[in-house]
């Protein structure tokens, strides 16, 4: 079944199973042609607050989250396969800006434990092992670190991840960070690999075609926007389609998104922790 998010003046409409529910927009201009057609098998549904239109142009009316109770959510566990999946965390000084823009230490202290949470919440997922799932982490703003090489061992995981306090300053440079990661990590030649970006900006440098190089050397991408500054169009070309893509409002809502990352891991490879 497939389910069609549609574009008005004022209103935004999701159908579903022949009903319509709509959120009023406030300032959002009209989908200039047809609107976007979601994938069959996904389900969307929630606070929507931007809506992706098929010429690509994302507007101020919906996010497209896929709900815990989507159908690829359903199937706990999948299939069996292993993963190597690196988490890509923007620490520029942006992070350190609350909702209306103001920045300050406590606000970026707040955003960044908001941001490994989630990153957490994600690995207690998946089945991690030396012949099973690995993840890694690394950070980018002026220049990316690795911070984690990929490894399987989930005490160790959670014992870095738990004391990693970088220095939030700096610009995005995400496209630098993303040729990066590729080339420093130890990726499985046999395994999917996938790479996940969670930003709150614009790329100061060229994504598109560094996550077109990378998507045609095997790679998958998976971003999460967060705020009002993210550029979702730049997210979607990264990534090559808007479902790998996640926006949310601010840091704090992030883990009121459990399911996003978890469904796209499990559409095709599915190492989750049958639940």
């Amino acid at each position: 079944m497939q389910y069609f998010l549609s574009c008005l003046v004022a209103t935004v409409a999701l159908q579903e199973l022949g009903q319509v529910y709509t959120q009023e927009t406030t300032g959002a201009r009209p989908c200039p042609y047809a609107s976007y057609e979601l994938p069959s098998g996904n389900r969307y549904r929630g606070d929507y607050k931007e809506c992706l239109c098929s010429d690509g142009e994302w507007l101020d009316c919906t996010d497209v989250p896929q709900d815990s109770d989507s159908p690829l959510a359903s199937s706990a566990g999948c299939f069996s396969g292993p993963l190597d999946v690196v988490f890509l965390l923007d620490t520029s000084f942006s992070v350190t800006e609350d909702f209306e823009g103001s920045s300050d230490a406590e606000t970026g202290k707040q955003n960044w434990s908001s941001m490994k949470k989630y990153v957490q919440n994600m690995v207690n997922s998946l089945a991690l092992g030396r012949d099973a799932t690995r993840v890694g982490l690394a950070r980018f703003s002026d220049d990316p670190v690795k911070a984690y090489e990929l490894f399987g061992d989930r005490n160790s995981f959670d014992s870095f991840l738990d004391s990693w306090t970088p220095e939030l300053k700096g610009q995005t440079y995400l496209g630098k960070a993303l040729d990066y990661v590729q080339k420093v990590f130890d990726w499985r030649i046999d395994v999917r690999k996938v790479i996940i970006v969670v930003t709150d900006g614009e790329a100061d440098d060229d994504v598109i075609r560094v996550g077109s190089d990378l998507r045609n050397s095997g790679f998958e991408l998976l971003a999460v926007g967060v705020g009002q500054n993210v550029n979702l169009g730049q997210l979607v070309r990264l990534t090559g389609t808007s479902v790998n893509v996640l926006r949310v409002d601010d840091f704090g809502l992030l883990l009121a998104s459990p399911s996003f990352l978890r469904n796209a891991l499990c559409t095709n490879s599915a190492s989750l922790i049958s639940t």
